[in-house]
């Protein structure tokens, strides 16, 4: 899942100090290749690391919502998905992006249901809440 050089990473094994070794290097290149699912890092330190992405993201509790906040991030902030990926923050940070997302729809179909029936609120708050980027 992880290749470091040479040398295999399981975040999920005993090898918790060689992870965090990682952790610790300022990243200064990363590229996604959606052909094959690896995201390539180069750090400070001239080691490189692979990760295949569709294994690391089935090892997150996702949603429909925080699946495309991970592809977003892929495509548009690399950077910002490679440092919460290798500092294990990554599942902390969706859970607060799918809070702050279910308030901003509450917020929406509250608004909505002021000149609406609760079914219409809904289903316009959804809708809505489809395109918010």
């Amino acid at each position: 899942m992880y290749n470091i050089t040479d040398d295999t990473i399981d975040p999920h094994s005993e090898t918790e100090e060689l992870m965090n070794n990682v952790t610790t290097k300022a990243t200064i290149a990363a590229g996604y290749d959606m052909n094959d699912g690896i995201l390539r890092v180069l750090f400070c330190d001239g080691s490189e690391a692979e990760y295949n992405i569709a294994e690391y993201e089935d090892t997150l509790n996702t949603t429909m919502v925080t699946r495309s906040q991970l592809t977003w991030l892929l495509d548009n902030d690399v950077f910002s998905y490679v440092q919460l990926m290798i500092t294990g923050t990554m599942q902390q940070y969706l859970d607060d992006y799918a809070r702050e997302h279910r308030s901003m729809y509450e917020g929406v179909r509250d608004q909505l249901m002021q000149n609406n029936d609760r079914a219409t609120a809904e289903y316009l708050a959804r809708e809505f809440m489809m395109y918010d980027s």
